[in-house]
């Protein structure tokens, strides 16, 4: 099954929030230890910031990171020696609870060309993974920033200098092929996502039943679905009406709704729209209801009240009230990286309609403190 919520991020983003960051955490990102079968103690540091390359080399959920390493060797009783080398980590990206993407690093390897070096790095090759892997995992992408919706599965894909993670309604979840990012993020949401948060929140929840000015409507079913980046819904509606012993069946056109989607703030929000006025007709169901029928001016007025007071009040109201509310929120993003605070906050929010799903695009600051 194709996903039905996909959240793209690119590497260039990743790098410019690694840049970003990288003169808080940079003192923190040094580390030292002793080789006690080379008699040596070793300090290093990383100094300049990571970079991710998004390759799609090594399986669809596999990226690397490199990182340039000051090392400092000093032997027992002796002078301290320069050296530098950049760390190669090889990385995977998983989906862990509830829709949390991780990174870990699998692998890591040295560019060293002394080999004196290249050993001293590889003595220490298990400190300097944890430093790097305490780096990459503080970096996490939440997918459950849908209200209301619980996917039944995950899937990733990194390759050609951007990520994609995704949920599904159902079981497995196919990434489709997005288009190049021109903005630090993109969530595509499916037609199928819309129609089921619909049928959760406002079918599920909507009176079915209108009583006013005499006349019993029902709602009985309803369709809908993303056109042009608005939410359109199919209302089908029918009721009786009685009056003085007298009873009709109301027989009632599709309403037709169109709901405009919006971003307010960092929400993605239904909002106002048109209601559209149906054609609606009396058919007589008893002898009286034909005697009035034949007068005429009766079935009119109680049409009308029916257009105003039901339709144009009292189901209006209760639609646009019931579809009025937040599709997602956008959070702001706060974790510590090497003990230092760090905060990403979404910006430039955008939303527009491709085909039959919403493509909400922006970029985010990411700062540390």
């Amino acid at each position: 099954m194709s996903a039905d919520f996909i959240l793209s991020f690119s590497a260039a983003f990743m790098n410019r929030a690694s840049q970003s960051i990288f003169p808080a955490i940079q003192p923190k990102m040094s580390r030292s230890g002793t080789i006690p079968s080379m008699h040596l103690t070793v300090a290093w540091g990383v100094t300049a910031p990571p970079q991710f390359q998004f390759t799609g080399a090594g399986g669809g959920q596999m990226f690397t990171l490199t990182m340039p390493l000051a090392v400092t060797t000093t032997p027992d009783g002796g002078q301290p020696q320069q050296g530098t080398s950049d760390v190669v980590a090889s990385c995977r990206a998983i989906v862990v609870a509830a829709g949390r993407v991780q990174f870990s690093v699998v692998d890591l390897t040295f560019t060293s060309t002394d080999p004196f070096l290249q050993a001293v790095l590889n003595a220490k090759k298990a400190d300097i993974t944890a430093q790097v892997n305490d780096f990459v995992s503080a970096i996490a992408i939440d997918l459950a920033i849908v209200e209301g919706v619980n996917f039944a599965g995950y899937a990733l894909q990194i390759g050609q200098g951007q990520g994609a993670a995704a949920g599904g309604l159902q079981m497995p979840v196919a990434i489709p092929s997005t288009p190049a990012l021109s903005t630090d993020f993109a969530a595509y949401i499916s037609q199928s996502l819309v129609q089921y948060i619909v049928q959760t929140t406002f079918w599920a929840q909507v009176p079915k039943n209108y009583s006013a000015s005499g006349a019993d409507v029902h709602l009985n079913g309803y369709e809908a679905g993303l056109s042009n980046g608005q939410l359109w819904l199919n209302l089908h509606l029918s009721g009786t009406y009685s009056s003085a012993g007298a009873d009709w069946d109301i027989n009632i056109g599709t309403v037709n709704v169109v709901l405009n989607v919006a971003v307010e703030g960092r929400n993605l929000v239904i909002r106002g729209g048109n209601v559209s006025r149906p054609d609606v007709s009396l058919h007589p169901s008893n002898w009286l209801a034909w005697v009035y029928t034949i007068g005429g001016g009766i079935v009119t007025a109680i049409i009308t009240a029916i257009l105003n007071n039901v339709i144009g009040g009292t189901i209006q109201d209760n639609i646009r009230g019931s579809l009025n509310r937040t599709l997602l929120e956008v959070p702001v993003l706060s974790g510590a990286i090497e003990g230092v605070n760090v905060t990403l906050t979404p910006r430039d929010l955008t939303v527009s309609g491709q085909g039959s799903q919403l493509v909400l695009t922006g970029n985010a600051d990411v700062t540390a403190s």
